[in-house]
């Protein structure tokens, strides 16, 4: 079932702003990653997806700093895949991360891409019930796919025309 972007300006959470990452945002985008996950990535990592050709680097952005952030990539000429989203401990489920999705879905459809993919722990049920409210399904499994054996389950989405107001 394909899925439409949120209309253009439109705010989640009222006091977040989506945009492009900037080498300034990254000690912050570190912080969440360190806060959020067994094995981050390394600020040299986060600093390698500014301006990668291909690439998407968002943050959001509320008055107190970055609470979120999101990296993803086009992969061919139709399909991305998101590598990395995280929001802050405290701000889960204020709908950052489904602002952060949204944004790049628009921004990957204005490019004429249809497919976006991602993997998720299968036992991460929080974040596979984030990424199914907004259209992704299961479409597979990795076997050993993280760094401590864990396995990854492949979910995609097909995106549809975006909404124009």
């Amino acid at each position: 079932m394909p899925v439409s972007d949120l209309s253009e300006g439109t705010v989640v959470d009222p006091g977040c702003v989506v945009r492009e990452a900037a080498e300034d945002d990254l000690a912050a985008v570190t912080a969440i990653e360190s806060e959020c996950f067994a094995f981050p990535w390394s600020y040299r990592g986060f600093r390698a997806e500014i301006g990668t050709s291909g690439g998407m680097f968002l943050v959001a952005q509320d008055p107190t700093g970055i609470v979120g952030y999101l990296c993803g990539q086009t992969v061919s000429l139709q399909a991305a895949c998101i590598n990395n989203i995280a929001v802050r401990t405290e701000r889960r489920r204020s709908g950052i991360a489904t602002q952060l999705i949204h944004a790049a879905f628009g921004r990957w459809r204005a490019a004429g891409v249809t497919r976006v993919s991602l993997e998720v722990r299968t036992h991460n049920t929080a974040a596979i019930a984030l990424y199914r409210a907004n259209g992704f399904v299961p479409a597979g499994t990795r076997r050993s796919f993280y760094p401590d054996g864990a396995d990854a389950l492949v979910m995609t989405t097909e995106l549809g025309p975006g909404r124009t107001g």
